[in-house]
């Protein structure tokens, strides 16, 4: 049972209380009904709105990835989608070199691997692609950054997204050198 403090009642009269907890309790139930999913009463928009489910999958990119654990060390950034649907993937192939491969369908698929860096000692690569930078909403490059074992140097190179092409190199960036 619910109780009503005797000042609500006073200043609001006996038949307008049951009509206010009517009125809360059927707020609350609509509330209840749009969040908890109950039957669909309309369908354009749906009533009540469909809770959106996120679902991951698993895609083998290349199925002869380097299996070093050591050599895949980093927090850089090593994919980068330029679309909802077109995406690259940089890592290092079972041969040792850094490569990339492209999907043009969201992830399902992807293309077969090319090579970045063909040093058998590349050990890491890092990625940047021009939109990341505040203010760029043009550029179509990606930065590539790859580092080798022999001498720890680091070699850059970029992919121009737009035709798919990758600039003669790659450049030895090591200071000094």
């Amino acid at each position: 049972m619910i109780r009503i403090p005797k000042k609500f009642v006073k200043k609001l009269g006996r038949s307008y209380v049951p009509r206010l907890i009517l009125r809360k309790a059927v707020v609350v139930l609509i509330l209840i009904w749009l969040f908890v999913g109950w039957p669909v009463i309309w369908k354009n928009p749906r009533i009540p709105p469909e809770i959106q489910k996120a679902l991951a999958a698993q895609v083998t990119i290349d199925a002869t990835v380097h299996t070093t654990a050591a050599s895949h060390n980093g927090g850089s950034p090593t994919t980068v989608f330029i679309s909802q649907s077109t995406g690259y993937a940089f890592y290092r192939d079972s041969g040792g070199g850094c490569v990339y491969s492209k999907t043009t369908d969201g992830g399902a698929t992807w293309g077969t691997a090319v090579t970045v860096d063909s040093n058998k000692t590349c050990i890491q690569i890092a990625v940047w692609y021009d939109r990341w930078t505040p203010g760029d909403t043009t550029g179509t490059l990606i930065h590539i950054a790859t580092i080798d074992t022999t001498n720890d140097d680091i070699f850059y190179r970029y992919l121009n997204t737009s035709n798919d092409t990758l600039s003669t190199g790659p450049v030895n960036i090591t200071s000094g050198r």
